[in-house]
């Protein structure tokens, strides 16, 4: 089971980045301070670092309980051991960070966004924030939470 721990402890870490790109948000949507928060882009850097450490550990532990490579949290949770505090552990990992997310998406379409600028990697083709109702341009959330977390989290 060291794979399971291994990737409980890739989650845990994933969801204290999720926290802290939380904290850099609500900052820029307040103007006050949360804590010492860092800089958005910094957190998404990092949460994307930490998407990588969690899916090298999914293909271990997929190996290990005889499901696919690319698992999503939901089959790594059918394919637990039953017998075991897997599914719940799992589980408890998958609902915190789906509410994390929503959260950040929330956050995400209430910022204005500085008009002619894209946010998150400029790579991303898809960055450049929409103007709303207002005319104010939104962060575009989709560029926020990588991808493969999304699809990850099922």
């Amino acid at each position: 089971m060291a794979a399971a721990n291994e990737l409980s402890a890739d989650l845990w870490q994933e969801r204290r980045v999720l926290n802290g790109l939380i904290c850099a948000l609500e900052t820029t949507a307040s103007g006050s301070p949360c804590r010492t928060a860092p800089a958005a882009d910094d957190m998404v850097l990092t949460l994307r670092a930490a998407g990588l450490a969690r899916d090298i550990a999914v293909i271990d532990l997929a190996r290990e309980w005889d499901v696919s490579d690319d698992a999503s949290l939901p089959e790594l949770i059918l394919g637990a051991p039953e017998d075991g505090p897997w599914p719940y552990i799992l589980s408890a990992h998958l609902e915190s960070m789906r509410e994390q997310v929503r959260r950040i998406d929330d956050l995400g379409a209430t910022l204005p966004a500085p008009a002619g600028k894209s946010h998150g990697n400029a790579r991303h083709r898809d960055c450049q924030a929409p103007a709303g109702a207002d005319g104010n341009r939104r962060m575009e959330t989709l560029s926020v939470i990588p991808r493969p977390l999304r699809r990850f989290l099922g």
